[in-house]
């Protein structure tokens, strides 16, 4: 009766906890240990010198980049083509004008020789032809109104039936009845 002896209750819990946490605390110790070996490696070997040649490359731009941003040659050369596209430009637009402006003269002497030449026919009495070019620039005041009336629409370009009445408002209110 050895079990009898025994107490009632005995505490086996807590050394099976104890057994449970050292063993799991082993095994994760040690991969706690293989993860940590791995990384230091991944580290050191891959990582590091990646970071370090993509730091290096990074300052050497930079660097490129600042010595570019003060270099007074190149913003003096740019300088300068910006002035000879502007000079040449100014002179495609400066004979443009010329031309336009002997456009012009042509323009006037001619009209001014048709005004002459009408005049002359006044004077000596022939009075307007009947295919005369003034005659078709200056229609019938009645034709033009109702070519005018024919070519205008009631609606506006914008018109939308959608959006109301436009300016108006279309709330009425009810009749007051007292």
């Amino acid at each position: 009766m050895a079990q009898d002896d025994a107490p009632p209750f005995e505490d086996n819990s807590s050394q099976r906890t104890d057994y449970i946490s050292t063993e799991y605390l082993g095994i994760f110790c040690w991969l706690a240990v293989i993860v940590a070996a791995i990384g230091y490696y991944l580290w050191t070997n891959k990582l590091k010198p990646a970071i370090s040649n993509r730091q290096k490359i990074q300052y050497h731009q930079n660097k490129a980049a600042n010595a570019k941003k003060n270099d007074s040659s190149e913003a003096l050369a740019r300088n300068e083509k910006m002035l000879a596209a502007r000079a040449k430009l100014q002179e495609d637009y400066n004979l443009n004008v010329q031309s336009y402006i002997e456009k012009r003269k042509q323009q006037d002497e001619i009209k001014r020789q048709n005004d002459i030449l009408k005049l002359e026919s006044k004077l000596l009495g022939n009075g307007r032809r009947l295919h005369d070019p003034d005659s078709k620039d200056k229609p019938d005041n009645s034709k033009a109104q109702n070519k005018r009336n024919a070519n205008k629409t009631s609606w506006r370009d914008n018109y939308n039936p959608l959006t109301g009445g436009g300016a108006m408002s279309s709330y009425r209110p009810s009749r007051r009845s007292g």
